[in-house]
């Protein structure tokens, strides 16, 4: 019988616990952690955030401070991605920062519980995750148990068994619909925040003795034949990979990964033409098939979720404004605006075969303007993507736009400094605090 996959995912993170970890996989986990401290400090603004931010936000000994640091971290639709598993960073990162911050952990620890955490997410549901989105399911609630479990389990020092049982009592947590993609409301930012409470719940129980299935994955009644009807054939890939990490996707627009390639294909035939919005009769966007089920919720936008999911809200506010800034989709006037929604109303997206299997997140974009002229413009990829990555310098200009809009210059650096130090710090007693600060301001 073959090994259970909670067990083969259990001997990678005890493996990241300890080995030698390459130098690049260290960067990027220390940069997916700047990156959600910007997200999350920007986020403790919003009044869509503000049920979450209650007073146990100051950190007890309890989840708390994870539940609401992935609640942050989600929030803005600005968090980074993964092709295999959603949004990994708001729970994994928010896990092993309560976690480590409570038992006193070292940076470097903490950094090992990150990298464990991106692994174990996309190698727990990797194998079913298009299945999981064709039916429905939010792939960041199903699978930031695992990754918020597995951080949890690492810094917590679980042997194998203590870690393979984490995984395992999270597999019963795991669940999440994404209803709210068509009838609206807020709950999207509380599907990592769940996910992320339940994961370190579960290792500290395991981490106890409690015990769970260990074919909780692929078992009969597992999450592979009830969420996805079986495993879809991804295994290999997912399996043969090495630092799932290195495959993490920085957005640079805070909205939805799969519009992204769309706007830098426009945004180039604007820089190129000298394009306006009012220059545009029609625009028409190729997008690759799997994605036109998630194209566009119908009608304008009811909320900043809505604004963030609609291709054309965002097509319509790059043509019209010149830019896809986070201020314009929290702007309840932009919603109903006359202009924008004109133009949204003559943006079509359509289904397209790209011939290319690297382009499963590329674009064309058509711009008919009146005076007659096609413009046509293909991006395979996009401007932080794994194949085409954010440079540190663009993440870090990210972080210091967003906590800058809510912090002091001086605070904004101490953060940056105290997260780039982490590889010898000796413990989160520099960033803690800084963020307690930061995002009470």
């Amino acid at each position: 019988m073959t090994r259970p996959a909670v067990q083969r995912i259990s001997d990678r993170v005890c493996a990241i616990r300890t080995g030698e970890l390459p130098a690049d996989v260290v960067a990027r986990a220390t940069a997916c952690i700047l990156d959600q401290m910007g997200i999350q400090l920007r986020a403790a603004s919003l009044p869509v955030v503000a049920p979450v931010l209650a007073p146990e936000y100051d950190g007890p000994a309890t989840t708390y401070s994870e539940f609401a640091g992935a609640a942050l971290g989600h929030s803005c639709e600005f968090d980074d991605c993964h092709f295999d598993c959603g949004h990994p960073g708001c729970c994994v990162v928010s896990a092993a920062l309560g976690v480590g911050g409570r038992l006193g952990s070292s940076g470097d620890a903490v950094l090992r519980a990150v990298v464990a955490g991106y692994e174990a997410e996309v190698l727990a549901i990797g194998p079913v995750h298009a299945a999981l989105m064709r039916n429905g399911w939010d792939g960041t609630k199903v699978g930031g148990v695992f990754g918020a479990a597995a951080a949890a389990a690492s810094l917590l020092g679980s042997d194998a068994e203590g870690v393979a049982n984490a995984l395992a009592i999270a597999a019963s947590d795991a669940c999440g619909t994404t209803e709210f993609a068509s009838s609206g409301g807020d709950v999207k930012l509380l599907h990592p925040a769940s996910a992320t409470r339940a994961g370190v719940t579960a290792a500290v129980l395991a981490h106890r003795g409690m015990a769970g299935p260990r074919r909780a994955l692929e078992g009969e009644r597992g999450l592979y034949a009830l969420f996805a009807g079986g495993d879809d054939n991804a295994s290999e890939r997912i399996w043969s990979g090495e630092y799932h990490l290195r495959d993490v996707i920085f957005r640079l627009y805070p909205l939805v990964a799969r519009h992204h390639a769309a706007l830098d294909a426009a945004a180039r035939l604007v820089a190129d033409h000298g394009v306006h919005g009012q220059d545009v009769a029609e625009v028409v966007v190729g997008l690759p098939r799997w994605a036109m089920g998630h194209a566009d919720p119908a009608g304008p936008p009811k909320d900043a979720v809505g604004a963030q999911a609609s291709l054309r809200f965002s097509m319509a506010l790059l043509l019209t404004e010149g830019h896809n800034k986070l201020s314009a989709y929290l702007d309840p006037a932009r919603w109903s605006d006359a202009t924008l929604g004109a133009l949204a109303e003559r943006v079509t997206a359509v289904g397209r075969d790209f011939g290319d299997p690297d382009a499963r997140l590329g674009a064309e974009v058509e711009l008919v303007l009146r005076d007659g002229r096609r413009l046509t413009r293909f991006e395979p990829t996009f401007r932080g993507n794994a194949d085409n990555p954010a440079t540190a310098d663009e993440i870090e200009r990210k972080y210091f736009d967003l906590a800058g809009e809510v912090v002091d210059e001086r605070t904004a650096r101490a953060v940056a400094d105290a997260v780039t130090g982490l590889p010898s710090a000796s413990d989160l007693g520099g960033l803690l605090p800084l963020l307690r600060q930061a995002a009470q301001s």
